[in-house]
């Protein structure tokens, strides 16, 4: 049986479970940044984790609402200020927004507000100047509210309108937002809020974004991009000619890079092209980074010089079609306020669904698309794309000195088929810079610590550890000196010095620092081969690309909780595969590992002593080696996220140039292991547009089932007539082809792990059993969780049948 205490805790069913008091008294004495460091660590390890944190942070969220609103700002002669309470007022909502509610965050945005209305203050003094600093940190927090609702409406077949009592929050959010701007104007301010009322415009659907806002006049939006002669470097992408420097707007994602007001952002973009860094690169899920740029190009009379390079990012499960292709590019033009985009880069998060490829094909052929790139894609499936005969000019990987994975097959492929690659990460989030070096080991949880520097920081540390990335900054120092430039411009230019690369893109903080002078001087100078060659022996020492992808392949081996022997085979034809020595009632899994690398990256891992010695470079082993590394190709995210995943979870006991030999976390690899695993499933309403509704559901009702346990979110039910009888959809196209079968011991099947060939694998979309109801059950896999047979059976391994 799955346990639970009275707080509706999971608890695992082994092992779970008490927190002893050295435990407890580490938690409470432990300071707060040293606690967020293990937190971090802990969920980046375990998937299974993270859904348990989400559910005990929204848990603790609704068990401590708010029963009244605090005063939040002073009030005097002089101009307000913030107090304490409105910290914590923000560190609520943000919470709120992190884990999916985004009307909650909404509503306490609007109290906020309504305090606003009241006070008075002449943004001309200092005091007045800084209370609009404060409104403008409160204007990125009503941005990130609406990207938090905008991700509750993804349902698979795109987004769904919301529901009357939503959007009601939002638009009381918008009311309160017009009466600062109207106060703002009385008293002779600029409105604080312009980024958060666009964005609130655009989530309500109100295509007259210049009426509500008050601003100039209604923006002509902007036509198609001419390329025009520049100093600076510049390649050919497609049909235009574009610096090889793009100004990257990630930061608009979250407030946590700092945030500016619509002003500040418009004059440092203004700076940013004036100099000739006139491309940007952006993304659908950049926060209000589209509108934002689409509202300032278009009030440049240079708009058609300015190059915009936006992304649609498919993460969650879609049915692709001609029409769904063609809404979503029409949601980027409206954005960007464009008749057309110049080049949309395209990413795909499940390889297992192969709709990408029909998907790229359909952005190609469309009209208002000028070129087609790629968003880390593999080589694998980037290469399935180009032999189908689409047309891409470019793919979007990550690529620095600590991240070399674009260097092997990436980079041939690229040269094969004339793609360049937009790298970015360039500078590690900022780490490769001057004021890192001689600097001892950072707090990641500092002030003045952002996202990215908490991300590169842990790459770094796979990388090769804090002290060697100290050598190579001062190797980056030496050869800056030389050229009488910064350590960041060298790492810069080192990636642009790829013939294969062609433009970096680099993270542009608009409104709140710029390094305009620092990002031309790249064009000052080139690397010759000393450079590159001292620069490569400190790279040289790193965990290299073969040894990072060695250990790749070992956490796949401990992760399926294997115990393997690999031999040399010295005497066996090189392309015959090293000896596999395992247990037989494990020995059906390996074939699993070889066809699969999704299976390999669900599965746990168990306490397990695993010591393997590799011949690196022995007769009879790269054959086998590539099939491995296919997997992980240098090029995917994926393979570095997993090997980050298990890394603290292996050690490296004995290294020399011929051998590597590892160890996981042990105990006793001999004994009996009687876990198994089901997957948490969410099981969706879906209404499709214009169908008749007679069961009660609506749009985005769920329930999820986790083990046995099956959860329904508060206040909301579903039919017990949807649940004893449903009808599997044989055909999408022809809904009226039905076959009746009852849900819940479906959903039995459905947790278990079946072949990906299996139709209980690939059939998930069930009709209502009324043929006159048009709303469907949509059943989802979440996660994967893990049981012992012991603890819900008093039947042993051996069975009874």
């Amino acid at each position: 049986m799955v346990i639970e205490n009275e707080n509706f805790e999971v608890k695992p069913p082994a092992k779970a479970a008490h927190v002893n008091m050295m435990t407890d008294t580490v938690i409470a004495n432990m300071p707060p940044e040293g606690l967020r460091s293990m937190m971090r660590g802990m969920l980046g390890g375990n998937a299974q984790i993270t859904a348990n944190f989400y559910a005990l942070a929204t848990q603790y969220l609704e068990n401590t609402k708010l029963v009244s609103i605090p005063e939040m700002f002073t009030k005097g002669a002089s101009s307000p200020k913030p107090t304490l309470a409105l910290q914590d007022v923000q560190s609520r909502y943000r919470c709120l927004m992190g884990c999916g509610f985004g009307y909650e965050s909404m509503e306490l945005l609007s109290e906020v507000l309504q305090q606003i209305h009241e006070l008075e203050w002449d943004q001309n003094t200092t005091e007045g100047s800084d209370f609009m600093d404060v409104l403008e940190v409160l204007d990125g927090d009503i941005v990130q509210s609406v990207t938090a609702v905008q991700k509750s409406l993804l349902t698979f077949s795109g987004m769904r309108p919301m529901a009357c009592e939503d959007a009601k929050v939002v638009a009381n959010l918008k009311k309160a937002l017009i009466i600062c701007r109207t106060n703002a104007r009385t008293q002779r301010n600029d409105f604080a809020f312009e980024r958060g009322l666009s964005c609130l415009e655009k989530l309500l659907g109100n295509s007259g974004l210049e009426n509500s806002l008050g601003l100039d006049t209604a923006l002509p939006a902007s036509t198609e991009f001419v390329s025009s002669t520049s100093a600076l470097e510049s390649i050919q992408l497609g049909i235009a000619t574009v610096p090889r420097i793009f100004m990257g707007l990630w930061q608009f994602s979250s407030p946590a890079w700092g945030t500016a007001s619509r002003a500040k952002i418009n004059r440092d973009f203004r700076k940013h092209v004036d100099v000739g860094l006139t491309a940007y690169d952006m993304a659908d899920h950049y926060g209000d980074a589209e509108i934002t740029f689409g509202q300032f190009r278009s009030a440049q009379p240079d708009a058609h010089k300015i190059f915009c390079a936006t992304k649609w990012a498919v993460f969650e499960p879609i049915k692709i079609s001609k029409e769904t292709v063609q809404a979503n590019i029409k949601e980027r033009l409206t954005a960007i306020n464009a008749t057309s985009v110049e080049l949309l880069q395209f990413h795909w998060q499940d390889y297992e669904d192969h709709q990408y490829v029909e998907a790229a094909r359909f952005i190609d052929e469309h009209p208002q698309v000028s070129s087609l790139g790629l968003c880390n894609f593999d080589t694998q499936r980037m290469e399935e794309i180009l032999e189908s005969g689409v047309k891409v000019v470019s793919n979007q990987v990550q690529f620095s000195l600590i991240d070399l994975r674009p260097t092997f097959k990436m980079a041939a492929c690229c040269q094969k088929h004339h793609i360049k690659l937009l790298t970015y990460g360039p500078l590690c989030g900022g780490f490769l810079a001057d004021k890192w070096l001689g600097k001892a080991t950072p707090n990641l949880f500092d002030r003045e610590m952002t996202p990215s520097h908490r991300k590169y920081f842990e790459m770094i540390s796979i990388w090769g550890g804090w002290a060697l990335f100290q050598e190579l900054l001062s190797v980056l120092a030496a050869t800056g000196r030389k050229y009488k430039t910064s350590v960041s411009s060298v790492a810069i230019r080192w990636v642009l010095d790829h013939e294969y690369v062609g433009a970096v893109i680099v993270g542009a903080r608009m409104g709140i620092s710029e390094h305009i002078e620092e990002n031309l001087q790249v064009f000052s100078f080139k690397l010759d081969q000393d450079d590159k060659d001292i620069i490569g022996t400190v790279l040289k020492r790193q965990r290299s690309s073969a040894k990072f992808l060695y250990e790749m392949r070992y956490v796949i081996v401990v992760e399926v909780n294997f115990l393997i022997a690999f031999s040399s085979n010295t005497g066996a034809d090189a392309s015959q595969e090293p000896e596999v020595q395992t247990y037989e009632h494990l020995s059906p899994l390996l074939s699993e590992i070889h066809d699969s690398a999704q299976l390999v990256a669900a599965r746990p891992l168990e306490q397990a002593t695993l010591r393997i010695s590799l011949a690196v470079g022995a007769p009879g082993i790269t054959t086998w080696e590539n099939k491995y590394l296919s997997l992980f190709d240098e090029a995917s995210s994926d393979g570095r996220q997993i090997s980050r995943k298990f890394q603290p979870l292996l050690e490296i006991i004995h290294t020399t140039e011929n051998q590597i030999e590892i160890t996981a976390n042990s105990t006793n690899a001999m004994a009996p292991n009687d876990s198994f695993q089901l997957f948490d499933l969410k099981v969706e309403v879906v209404c499709p547009s214009g169908a008749k509704i007679l069961c009660g559901a609506k749009e985005g009702d769920h329930f999820t089932l986790e083990g046995e346990m099956l959860r329904l979110p508060a206040g909301q039910g579903i039919s017990i007539y949807s649940l004893c009888q449903q009808s599997w959809i044989l055909n999408v196209e022809e809904a009226n082809l039905r076959d009746t079968a009852a849900v819940l011991p479906l959903l039995a099947a459905k947790q278990r792990p079946c072949h990906k060939n299996d139709w209980m694998t690939t059939d998930g979309l069930i009709a209502c059993p009324d043929p006159n109801c048009g709303s469907l059950l949509k059943i989802t896999k979440t996660g994967l969780r893990t049981f012992s047979h012991a603890e819900i059976t008093v039947v042993g391994l051996e069975g009874n049948v």
